[in-house]
């Protein structure tokens, strides 16, 4: 065969290593934004069913606050381990509004709480949305 019809294949060494590397990083990049923003609304959901499962406690227990919080902070009226996501006590207010009326109620709010990103460009700590709920106060009679 002469030389001339012969084809010769164009060299190609690395371009798929680069193609690979092109199209990894976006990937990555994708991926752990998922994770962040899953991570995200799982922290604020978890947190909002804790401050509704307080305010329900809380409407019953109207007279111990420290309680109330602790409803939020460990899940029982007592101390007991770690607070939840590493909740403070200073992070929970808990207040009551109205006492001794018919418009007796009791307000559970959490704010300050942190979390951080782990995707590029958004990498670094957050604060949470602050989380609340208002109850009445159930009466004794």
């Amino acid at each position: 065969m002469p030389a001339s019809r012969r084809h010769r294949r164009p060299r190609q060494s690395g371009h798929a290593m680069l193609e690979a590397a092109l199209v990894i990083v976006p990937l990555l990049a994708l991926l752990l934004g998922i994770f962040d923003v899953g991570q995200m609304l799982y922290l604020q959901q978890t947190l909002t069913e804790r401050v509704r499962a307080a305010a329900r406690f809380g409407a019953v227990h109207a007279a111990d606050l420290p309680a109330v919080q602790n409803m939020v902070l460990y899940g029982s009226p007592r101390p007991a381990g770690n607070a939840i996501l590493g909740l403070r006590p200073a992070d929970v207010h808990v207040t009551r509004e109205g006492q001794g009326t018919a418009e007796d109620r009791i307000r559970i709010t959490v704010s300050g709480m942190r979390y951080s990103l782990i995707a590029p460009l958004l990498a670094g700590a957050r604060d949470l949305r602050s989380v609340s709920a208002t109850l009445p106060v159930e009466s004794a009679e």
